[in-house]
């Protein structure tokens, strides 16, 4: 089947078929596979040339599969248009044994070649398209870097915020609000669910970049960190993103300017043109949103700082209440953080041993803290506003339980501190 489309990049995780898709652009062609069973996914450079050759299912994905792992050599030929075509090719399920070892086949590893970035921009082209809907501004600066509002100066809510979540996580997660669960509070919850959580929370989402540009400070997540490789944990987990476009996500109370997006850029080793910023602050409904949704997130940091083999962790659904968007600054944060803190429930699914899971499991909640008990603005004031002086143990979600693939044991771990949400929160309930 043969599409033409002007540009962009349709996400190949939509669906839960395996699928194979090629995209095409001035004259070369960017293959890349995704298995929906085992989360792997291979990259390849393919050059086009002038006419199309019909190549069968099964022959085509073996021989991409073959000549993705000989040193990127050309796969196939496709046909050159004026415009972007794109071909996709809806292959047959293959057995992992074609190509898992039997000692990977139950766990998650992080694929080689993520393109995560592509993924995330393809939400970010649907929140150009949806901006009054989404109640979000589109910024484009001259020196061709693009900028979303999701709260600065926009009014963003649910729906942004859900989509930022999504593009912070390289769209390989779900985000949906549900009802409060009335044994923690009378707040909705934010529920997250993935099924490749090491690459849609530490190789995306986990906010490992202070972005710092003259006056300029942002915490920076996404799939940008990818590109510009610098944190230890991307650095242990050795992955690679090849993607066109570079996307980020910016936790602060101001837009970037042009030199902020060229500094990012930079970092990055990519052209300013291709560069995506989304911006929310804490304050926002956006950012208020986005930021519980890390609750997955900040359970597979503390299993990484336990020592804990993240290909290990083959699923993730975590659960917290969302707070009211608070309009001072330590507030908010002080909220968003003490929703996973206090009311934060996360699940893993692990194949592993069970002595491993009662050793590692105790050390997980945030109840180990030393900082654990009190409302997180007030532990912040303690240490003078200072993020790196309160105990890195905290940050991590109230009760997570673990479930182990390999025995069918689950071991659950921590507790739920609604008290603490209450008061953080600044719930009043009127009398009559």
């Amino acid at each position: 089947m043969r599409r033409v489309r002007p540009e962009g990049f349709e996400p190949s995780t939509l669906g839960s078929e395996d699928r194979c898709a090629i995209q095409l652009r001035h004259g070369r062609l960017s293959h890349y596979f995704y298995n929906q069973n085992d989360r792997s996914s291979i990259a390849v450079t393919v050059l086009s040339s002038r006419r199309y050759q019909t190549i069968p299912h099964s022959r085509c994905l073996t021989s991409l599969l073959k000549q993705s792992l000989d040193l990127h050599e050309n796969v196939c030929h496709a046909y050159t248009t004026p415009n972007a075509a794109y071909l996709k090719f809806h292959v047959f399920r293959l057995k992992r044994s074609h190509f898992m070892s039997e000692s990977s086949k139950n766990v998650s590893t992080p694929s080689p070649n993520l393109l995560l970035n592509d993924q995330a921009f393809g939400i970010c082209k649907s929140a150009m398209g949806h901006a009054d809907v989404w109640r979000i501004g589109v910024h484009r600066y001259q020196n061709g870097a693009t900028v979303l509002d999701f709260g600065v100066h926009a009014l963003g809510g649910i729906l942004a915020g859900q989509n930022l979540a999504r593009i912070c996580m390289s769209d390989r997660v779900k985000i949906t609000p549900h009802p409060a669960d009335y044994s923690i509070g009378p707040w909705p919850l934010i529920q997250v669910a993935t099924d490749d959580p090491v690459n849609a929370c530490m190789a995306s989402q986990y906010a490992g970049w202070p972005v710092t540009n003259e006056k300029f400070f942002a915490m920076g997540s996404g799939p940008m960190r990818i590109k510009r490789g610098k944190e230890h944990v991307l650095q242990h987990l050795g992955v690679v993103d090849t993607s066109l476009h570079t996307v980020g996500v910016l936790e602060c109370d101001v837009l970037p300017d042009e030199t902020v997006c060229e500094y990012v850029a930079a970092e990055c080793n990519t052209s300013v043109q291709n560069v995506v910023l989304c911006v929310a602050p804490t304050r926002s409904i956006a950012g208020t949103v986005q930021v519980v949704a890390r609750s997955v997130e900040t359970s597979m940091h503390k299993l990484f700082e336990l020592g804990f083999d993240l290909k290990n962790v083959v699923s993730g659904y975590g659960a917290a209440p969302l707070p009211p968007p608070a309009p001072d600054f330590v507030q908010g944060i002080g909220r968003t953080n003490d929703a996973i803190l206090y009311g934060g429930h996360v699940t893993l699914w692990v194949h592993t041993d069970d002595s491993v899971l009662q050793e590692i499991g105790p050390k997980i909640p945030s109840l180990t803290s030393k900082d654990f008990g009190l409302p997180f603005a007030k532990t912040f004031k303690q240490y003078e506003y200072d993020f790196y002086k309160v105990d890195p143990g905290l940050f991590s979600p109230a009760m997570i339980t673990l479930i182990n693939l390999k025995t069918g044991r689950s071991f659950r771990f921590g507790g739920l501190r609604p008290d603490i949400l209450k008061e953080s929160f600044g719930e009043l309930v009127a009398h009559e």
